[in-house]
């Protein structure tokens, strides 16, 4: 169960960041990736994963208490 919540919240900043670089695409930047080599740009990316990591065990731990009582 633990295993499936950390695939969802690792696929959940994968489409994120995709979608992030799809935008910078549209909108016409030069360079439209983002410097993942940068200290910053990947603690921000830490803190997404980290969001997405406790939103979606809060998701199965309120499924988890009312949906199967």
């Amino acid at each position: 169960r633990y295993g499936r919540i950390l695939v969802y919240a690792i696929g959940a900043t994968i489409v994120h960041e995709l979608v992030n670089i799809g935008r910078n695409f549209y909108a016409g930047a030069a360079n439209p990736l983002p410097d993942y080599l940068d200290v910053e740009v990947m603690q921000l990316v830490g803190i997404r994963f980290v969001g997405y990591l406790i939103a979606i065990s809060l998701i199965y731990l309120v499924r988890r208490l009312f949906f199967r009582g």
